[in-house]
């Protein structure tokens, strides 16, 4: 029966780690953006870090729950040309190299960490047991290939996620049964399949527009933010007259709970370098109204996040 939660908790987490990605929080002053440069062979380091706050309420109960989750990886454009790569016009083809994963998940009954650099005196990634968190040890090494549009940063097609797929299920694998659907299946195919990885880093790229911009909330919610610019900043919220979005938070098949999600609000902005990501941050808050089982739950979350350039060649 543990293990079944663990799994369960471990499918959405795949989501709720990778949900609600854009670029964040006002760093500079407005600036015009033209658009990406991104220069075949020139290859950019960056970190993006989230962290995720929870706070649930159900019948006098109170729980908190607070999630990090740190991803290492190097940009490097490719030379379609040469490759003889067909793209749409004016698109470019950006790999992303995952060179390091480190995550934890902390609250009442859990006190997790997956570092994907070894511990001290071992060879092993640390946390590469966990049951909750042990799926996001297969980034690193892990190439996908980003096909973007320079002038709007919209992410047309990712190649990469099914091997991400086939190492989640090669690590959790079905117990007992070798021809069985392997747990976190379902999962990591809503996640990390090409449109799902071309959807989140569209919202990670996305570049000023003078029209507000539709933000889908990701699975497990559904539903939609919009992004308003100024510059190269922006602000986050519910659509134009809206005071609540109807959503639905879908763990599997089986559990489907309705919920209403308000009081939605955030900020965020860019800075480019030579054409170039160089930094991004920002914070998100809302608050979920559901009912589980007959009884209704509030959820109050909050996100932070931050993607910076670390080194550049």
């Amino acid at each position: 029966m543990r293990s079944a939660q663990c799994g369960r908790r471990a499918a959405l987490l795949i989501a709720l780690f990778a949900a609600l990605a854009t670029a964040g929080e006002p760093v500079v002053a407005p600036l015009a953006i033209t658009g990406y440069s991104f220069v075949p062979g020139k290859a950019v380091a960056c970190t993006y870090d989230v962290k995720q706050e929870v706070e649930w309420s159900s019948a006098g109960d109170r729980l908190a729950y607070t999630s990090t989750l740190l991803w290492t990886f190097i940009l490097r454009a490719r030379d379609t040309a040469a490759d003889a790569v067909a793209v749409p016009g004016g698109a470019v083809v950006v790999d992303c190299t995952y060179v390091r994963v480190r995550a934890t998940h902390q609250g009442p009954g859990s006190n997790r960490l997956v570092d994907s650099r070894p511990g001290v005196g071992d060879d092993r990634a640390q946390g590469d047991s966990d049951a909750l968190l042990g799926h996001l040890l297969v980034f690193p090494g892990i190439t996908l290939g980003l096909t973007v549009d320079p002038a709007t940063g919209v992410v047309s097609a990712v190649s990469g996620g099914d091997e991400l797929i086939a190492r989640i299920n090669r690590r959790f694998p079905a117990a007992g049964d070798p021809g069985a659907v392997p747990p976190l299946d379902a999962a990591a195919r809503v996640r990390y399949s090409g449109p799902a990885l071309a959807a989140w880093w569209s919202q990670v790229l996305a570049l000023p527009s003078p029209t507000p911009q539709v933000v889908p909330l990701t699975a497990p919610l559904s539903g939609a933010l919009e992004r308003r610019w100024t510059g190269n900043r922006y602000t986050l919220g519910l659509p134009a007259g809206a005071k609540a979005i109807p959503a639905q938070l879908a763990v599997d098949a089986a559990a489907v709970v309705q919920a209403e999600l308000i009081d939605a609000s955030g900020a965020g902005g860019l800075r480019l370098d030579a054409g170039m990501p160089a930094e991004a941050d920002g914070t998100l808050a809302f608050t979920l109204r559901l009912v589980a089982a007959t009884q209704g739950v509030e959820q109050k979350h909050r996100l932070t996040w931050k993607m910076r350039r670390v080194t550049a060649e």
